[in-house]
């Protein structure tokens, strides 16, 4: 028990995401950088783990809340992907936010970017959405769909693969 307690830190830092419950969290791959999105579902904020764990980037996913199902990363954390309800996967670009289009709100003193690119998948099943490359977003749902995307230089999102991977006819109740 000595062993742990000496590798505990011993200033923990709290950090204020957003005012009401979280729906969903992820660290980057270096683990330098943190993205939460509340249950509310319209904003994805952006803050540092390290120093004073300071608010760097608020991305607006909508105006509707939805429910977040994923966030995630890419390896060189240059973007962000987020899954929900709403049957639409965004994608932002974190390196260079200037990139994203502008929100349709802005709060007073707070800049809030919208997304690079989105695209639809079925919005009847839940899915997550992740980076399989730098520039591949895979999206994969309960139902068994699959998607992938690539983000092209003109900064859109283009399906390269949809497949089905389990039909709902085949016997298998899982």
């Amino acid at each position: 028990m000595d062993e742990f307690e000496n590798e505990m830190s011993h200033n923990p830092r709290i950090i204020q995401a957003h005012k009401s419950e979280l729906a969903a969290i992820t660290l980057s791959s270096t683990s330098n950088l943190l993205a939460t999105a509340s249950k509310r579902g319209t904003l994805i904020r952006i803050f540092l783990t390290t120093g004073l764990c300071e608010k760097i980037f608020e991305f607006q996913r909508g105006s509707d809340t939805a429910d977040i199902y994923s966030l995630a990363f890419n390896c060189n954390s240059d973007f962000l992907c987020v899954s929900s309800d709403t049957g639409t996967v965004h994608v932002y670009s974190v390196r260079d936010p200037k990139l994203n289009r502008k929100a349709t709100f802005q709060y007073a003193l707070n800049e809030i970017y919208g997304d690079l690119c989105n695209f639809s998948v079925n919005n009847e099943q839940p899915c997550i959405c992740a980076f399989s490359d730098l520039q591949r977003v895979v999206v994969v749902s309960f139902n068994g769909t699959f998607y992938q995307h690539i983000l092209t230089s003109n900064g859109k999102c283009s399906r390269e693969v949809y497949e089905i991977y389990l039909d709902e006819n085949d016997g298998c109740n899982f």
